[in-house]
């Protein structure tokens, strides 16, 4: 490791002590952006790759009467359980199909938005702790003036100062991230929950032109 690398590393070190305990809350709340983060992108870029492209296919080839054990295949797996929720309740009357979609349709839409909550929390509760930290170090700098017998010295008035705002930086450094996280995890999962409606909608459509009682779902 370069000396440069080094002492950059020391100098964060040191920058984190010198924020005091409002730190360490601020520290958690960044290990857990990016564990979320990671997590999501795992979830919803590789386990669930091309999922609009996928429910929109199958849609497709529903309406083109596809066999239905392809439509259980093809689908994104965290879209199956609806799928499922179709097959078991398409003799049924349409109102009963609909509210076992919608019910699957909201597990769904649970586990798409899984953890989603906390990054938006975070976006907004970093920024306050570290104005809480800058606050108490203000007060920290300025009662060493009030006890020093009103002598101000400007350097280190100065430095007490710069270290209180250490915690406000690393609040917002904290709290970009987990936002733009946040927003664009919201934005990809709107997107998809819009394919899933136009499915769900594909599905109404298809048991109310035949004869349900007698057949079986569309395929």
């Amino acid at each position: 490791m370069s000396e440069a690398s080094m002492l950059s590393m020391e100098t964060l070190s040191d920058w984190i002590q010198r924020g005091g305990w409002v730190m360490a809350p601020i520290l958690l709340c960044s290990l857990l952006v990016v564990a979320i983060s990671l997590e999501r992108l795992l979830v919803l870029g590789l386990w669930e790759w091309g999922f609009t492209a996928r429910v929109r296919r199958v849609r497709a080839r529903l309406l083109s009467g596809t066999p239905v054990d392809w439509e259980v295949r093809a689908l994104p797996p965290s879209l199956r359980p609806v799928m499922t929720a179709v097959r078991e309740n398409w003799s049924r009357s349409r109102a009963r199909l609909e509210e076992a979609m919608l019910f699957a349709a909201h597990g769904v839409k649970r586990r798409l938005e899984a953890h989603l909550t906390t990054l938006s929390v975070i976006s907004q509760v970093a920024p306050l702790l570290g104005l809480l930290g800058t606050v108490l170090g203000m007060v920290r700098a300025f009662l060493a003036v009030q006890q020093g017998g009103g002598e101000v010295n400007p350097s280190a008035l100065a430095g007490g100062i710069w270290e209180a705002l250490l915690t406000t930086v690393f609040g917002l450094v904290v709290a970009i991230p987990a936002y733009l996280a946040w927003h664009g995890f919201e934005r990809l999962i709107a997107t998809r929950l819009e394919a899933v409606e136009e499915l769900m909608e594909t599905w109404i459509t298809l048991h109310g032109e035949q004869d349900h009682a007698s057949k079986h779902p569309p395929g």
